[in-house]
């Protein structure tokens, strides 16, 4: 049924498409240069049925071909090997596609990357936080909002918080949830009482490249996240160690993880949940009102404010065959017509790049009837964009994010171990720790 609905997303692109693809080559031109190569993990590509759609279109209306070249992969690492090799050739492939999981700096910081800078027309229509030394062309963003259960709030007797909220105001909601039953220990709580925790500390510092992990902030955190997950605030499994609670949360491919993640949606289907585990685009408004009115679901800017925004484009390979066309492909992926129509496809693709469009979307809001507070969170959001603080941090900062996933990862034998360490045990660990992740930072 999925694939169906994309599919028909894309034939309505391809149709309602209004806009003609420019003179991009001459037909001298064309015969020279007929093809562009897209290459993309495994078929990550059918996730944006606009690109698809317009590859379509400007392969009818020039005659050039775009090749997609899916890398097949069993795991994200092998397809970054694969890649690598791609790109030592000269003519390699023209661009490079990235989803919102997918971290781009590194390519660009070592000079793969081309600066598109005054080459594509329209990328002086994007919003600047979402640019990267402007050498990567963002496509569509996502910024995943929080979702709180209204009933449950209205039940425990809490005041809704408004977009300014804090991390203080959750703490406190979310003690109040906790006192009326216990609950299940899941990915989302790992999150609030390890994650986040861990992250708003200053561990690492890249500039004098030190990493900071053997001090009384981290091992308060450990022992914090100790009393709070083996509580009688939640439900556990007892026979779980270390290792399954480590594929429950960092293991995919694993039972475990499934089985976490068929057990969550089961949850929160019964309504007792306080966060939703599974986020929601706070920008889409077609999706974020219907929410609001039909499942009274209250839909928030997130706290932690450096993970919430992601997009998905393109780098232009520097070593790419035919990076002037590839370069006026992405110029139609940024046109105001193709913008408006991602916007308008509520589920896939993301929300629109361009900053022109907003006067158009506020039509389109008003047409359907969109709710205020949908469009108050949306233009809430932009806001904090154009203002620079919200950034898609952790795909622009590979370091940061690669060391908080080797620590959060390091950190399971500690807070889930079968034996309680004393203050000097623990001092050994995080040392030891702390001096791998020195010798990384420094390689």
């Amino acid at each position: 049924m999925k694939k169906l609905l994309i599919l028909v997303l894309i034939i309505s692109i391809v149709l309602m498409i209004g806009c003609t693809v420019e003179n991009i080559v001459s037909n001298s031109e064309i015969h020279k240069h007929n093809e562009i190569t897209i290459v993309t993990y495994n078929d990550t590509y059918k996730k944006y049925p606009v690109l698809q759609g317009y590859i379509d279109k400007f392969q009818l209306e020039t005659g050039i071909k775009v090749k997609i070249d899916a890398i097949e992969a069993n795991t994200y690492d092998d397809y970054i090997k694969k890649l690598n090799t791609k790109l030592y050739f000269k003519k390699g492939p023209t661009l490079i596609l990235f989803s919102e999981s997918e971290n781009y700096s590194k390519y660009i910081d070592n000079g793969v990357a081309l600066n598109v800078k005054g080459r594509i027309n329209n990328y002086k229509k994007i919003y600047n936080s979402l640019k990267y030394k402007d050498s990567f062309v963002p496509i569509g963003m996502t910024y995943v909002a929080t979702i709180l259960n209204k009933n449950l709030l209205e039940e425990l007797g809490m005041k809704e918080p408004n977009f300014n909220w804090t991390n203080k105001e959750y703490l406190h909601i979310k003690k109040k949830w906790l006192e009326e039953e216990p609950r299940y220990f899941n990915i989302t709580e790992y999150k609030d009482i390890v994650v986040n925790p861990l992250n708003r500390l200053e561990i690492i510092d890249k500039d004098k490249k030190i990493v900071t992990l053997n001090n009384l902030k981290v091992k308060n955190v450990i022992k914090d996240a100790q009393k709070k997950i083996f509580s009688d605030n939640y439900i556990i499994n007892s026979k779980y160690s270390y290792m399954d609670y480590y594929e429950m949360f960092f293991d995919y491919d694993s039972d475990k993880y499934l089985k976490s993640m068929r057990k969550d949606y089961h949850y929160e289907n019964r309504n007792k949940v306080l966060k939703y585990r599974f986020g929601i685009n706070g920008l889409k408004t077609l999706v974020t009102s219907t929410k609001m009115k039909k499942e009274n679901l209250l839909i928030l800017p997130r706290i932690d404010k450096d993970i919430g925004l992601k997009t998905w484009g393109f780098i232009v390979n520097k070593n790419g065959k035919n990076v002037e066309i590839g370069m006026k492909f992405l110029d139609g992926l940024l046109s105001d017509e193709v913008q408006l129509l991602m916007f308008n496809f509520s589920t896939y693709g993301g929300y629109p790049v361009n900053k022109n469009i907003e006067d158009k979307i506020s039509k389109i809001e008003r047409k359907n009837n969109v709710s205020k507070k949908a469009i108050e969170l949306r233009k809430y959001i932009l806001k904090k964009i154009k203002a620079g603080i919200y950034k898609p941090y952790r795909q622009i900062d590979s370091v940061k994010y690669e060391f908080q996933l080797m620590l959060h990862k390091d950190l399971m034998k500690l807070i889930f171990t079968d034996k309680l360490y004393t203050d000097e045990e623990l001092s050994m660990e995080l040392q030891k720790l702390e001096n791998k992740y020195n010798i990384w930072l420094n390689e």
